[in-house]
Parts: C-alpha cells; structure tokens; sequence
C-alpha cells in the first residue's frame, strides 16, 4: 500500500488538524454558566441553539444579550465560542478581549490562546497559555491550550508531561486523550494514537472529529474496513452547518477504498 503522503491525503490530516480546534476544543470547554456559577435562562437557550447546530439563531440571542448589558463576559464569551466553530476567529478574538476586560478568566485566557494559536499569532498565544496557567494551574482548558501549543512548538517532553497530568487527573475529558493521540501521532506510534483516540471516542461518540482521526489513522495503516466504519460514524453525527469540511473529507476518503483493498486471490 502506497503512504498517505504520496496519495496525497497526508494534506487533508494536515487541514483536519486546524479544523479540529474549531471544533474539538471549543465543544469541550463546556458551557458558558460553568465558567462562573451565575447566568441566565437565556444564555442556556443560546448555549442549547448552539449545540443543536442553530447558529443564526443562537447568535440572535447572544446579540440580543448584548443589548440588554448584563453578564456580558459570559456573553462575550459564549458568543467568541460559537464564533470558533464557525471559523471566525479574528471576530472570536475580539469578544474573549472584551471577555477578559470584565474578568480575568483563567479559561478565557486559554480559549484565546487557542484561537491565536490557529492564525499562527504564536506570541499572543504564549502570553495568554501563560497567564492562563498563572491564574489557575490546575485549569484544564489552560493545560489542554498549552499542551497543543508545545505540540505547535516540538516541544514533545513538555507536552508530554502536560498530557499525562491531563489523563491522570482528569481521566474522563476526552479532550486529554485527543492531546495524547496527537503526541504519539507526531512521535509515530500510531497504534498508540488510534488507542487513545478509541478511549476519546468512549467518552465522547458524539464527535465526528474523532471518527475522522482514528478513521484516517486505519486507513493510513491498511486498515481499510474500520476506517470505513468511522467515516460512515462521521457522517451520522455530524452536524452540517458546522461539520461540512469533515463530511466532505470522509466522503472523499470513501471514494478511495475499492482501489485501497488487496483484492482476494
């Protein structure tokens, strides 16, 4: 079987991996209310608009909040989080500032250091894992962003002792187990990197990203009927609105597979 660089797929890990923190990251922050312990119904609504892939609508409602001026750094926030799905990040950028200019959050911080870290601004977003870590240490979301950073950077010893902190403490986080996928993907243990990815996957079936990285690492390896599995999975919880570059890759990736079979002697 050729490698998935010379076919050309290699690319599309490559672009999956940007996509992913759109996604993944910004789905596993939880929601807006859990940052602090206040918010109202109408935050729930937009959070809940949101999650069922209604995102006209839900930023109708955080719009609509803004007007009326309270909680506005729940509102700030939780309006930068949908912009991160949808790709908006210089737009995402600015409400976490407007966020962070009412209150310092350790979790704000972190999500911002995320979305610099997508447009490549990687000094904002060492600044912001930074302080993230110094105004809670033991934050999950200002590990994770900073795991993904010495990720960026090469810097597998730190992300490594990051990732194993992560999964120790914190066992049932998928996102933890999506890092450590990640690190034994780029250190080339792939058998390693589909186990985690398997254990993501446990946690969180509702992800189609993860059926697209596990579904690519079969596929990579020969593995052709159970990535064929995942990106059917892939297909039947995504969200369109949202996940329409994934369903397009699976697809793409499907077409593929009657000339990846060893034919049967």
């Amino acid at each position: 079987m050729e490698t998935v660089r010379n076919k050309g797929w290699y690319k599309l890990l490559i672009l999956s991996y940007l996509i992913s923190f759109a996604i993944i990251f910004t789905s596993c922050n939880g929601n807006v209310s859990s940052i602090i312990n206040r918010g109202e119904v109408s935050l729930a609504e937009a959070e809940n608009q949101a999650k069922q892939g209604h995102y006209e609508e839900a930023l109708r409602i955080y719009n609509q909040l803004i007007q009326e001026g309270e909680n506005l750094d729940l509102v700030y926030y939780g309006r930068a989080s949908l912009l991160m799905t949808l790709r908006r990040f210089d737009e995402a950028i600015q409400d976490y500032t407007r966020a962070l200019e009412i209150n310092k959050s350790a979790s704000t911080f972190a999500s911002r250091c995320t979305a610099y870290r997508i447009l490549n601004m990687m000094d904002q977003a060492v600044q912001d894992c930074e302080e993230a870590i110094r105004l809670d240490p033991a934050n999950t979301d200002a590990m994770l962003a900073l795991t993904f950073l010495y990720l960026d950077k090469g810097d597998y010893d730190g992300a490594r002792e990051l990732v194993d902190q992560i999964i120790k403490n914190y066992p049932d986080n998928p996102m933890g187990w999506f890092a450590l996928s990640r690190l034994e993907m780029v250190q080339g243990s792939p058998e390693k990197a589909i186990e985690a990815l398997t254990k993501a996957i446990e946690i969180d079936p509702m992800n189609p990203q993860f059926y697209w990285e596990r579904g690519f690492l079969f596929y990579s390896n020969g593995m052709i009927d159970q990535s064929e599995a995942d990106m059917q999975k892939l297909i039947e919880v995504a969200v369109p609105e949202r996940d329409s570059e994934l369903m397009m890759m699976a697809g793409n990736l499907m077409n593929t597979y009657s000339g990846s079979r060893t034919p049967t002697p």
